[in-house]
């Protein structure tokens, strides 16, 4: 029952979020700053432990993607930034949108996918609900999770020539600034003005992967 009801959740909020943004603008639909604190604050050891990731080499993952194909994390080819996706839950939903704008600004130079938890079929069905313009990667039994330490929904990473260059332990307008920034340093250009939209003020992360 549960579980049907979480379905639910997930088909209501996809077809709000396709009839409000007709437009192509996102518009959010959990409001993260509602409440005084963030429901996931990111405290200072998260920060610490993100740092300590950031220069390492990238853990050698090979993950399916939503049209069963392989593909290899560490930004070999071109710098790679991996979004860590919980199914179901609602800061992945509530943060999809901003990322899906933000790898539209680095289309053909940074290649963004979204590793989540679960297999190829609900990697395909989540990549459709939420619009994406970047592939998702089925990681069922949390190879790639764990093998880059990620403890919540809403991390990501970038990676490039077989190294973590940062890992950012969650989302908010100032983190998403320093993305922006990071990956511009890394293609070499200057960075484009990106809008963070309703991305909270403070800095926010995930549900836990495994709870």
């Amino acid at each position: 029952m549960l579980l049907f009801a979480a379905g639910g959740y997930m088909m209501v909020k996809a077809r709000n979020f396709q009839q409000e943004n007709s437009d192509s603008q996102a518009s959010r639909s959990i409001d993260l700053n509602q409440w005084d604190k963030p429901k996931h604050p990111v405290n200072d050891a998260m920060r610490d432990a993100a740092r300590l990731m950031s220069t390492k080499l990238a853990p050698d993952v090979t993950l399916k993607s939503y049209l069963d194909q392989d593909v290899r994390l560490g930004g070999y080819e071109k710098p790679q930034f991996v979004l860590f996706i919980l199914w179901q839950c609602p800061c992945s939903i509530d943060a999809q949108p901003i990322m899906n704008d933000l790898s539209k600004q680095f289309k053909g130079k940074v290649d963004f996918v979204g590793v989540i938890n679960k297999p190829v079929a609900q990697a395909k069905e989540w990549r459709d609900l939420y619009q994406m313009p970047f592939p998702t990667l089925a990681d069922p039994d949390k190879a790639a999770i764990h093998a880059y330490g990620i403890k919540q929904s809403v991390y990501s990473t970038l990676v490039s020539k077989g190294r973590i260059i940062k890992v950012w332990p969650g989302y908010s307008k100032r983190i998403l600034e320093d993305i922006n920034q990071t990956l511009a340093a890394e293609i070499g250009e200057k960075a484009r003005p990106f809008d963070p939209k309703y991305a909270p003020k403070e800095d926010t992360s995930g549900c836990y992967f495994d709870e």
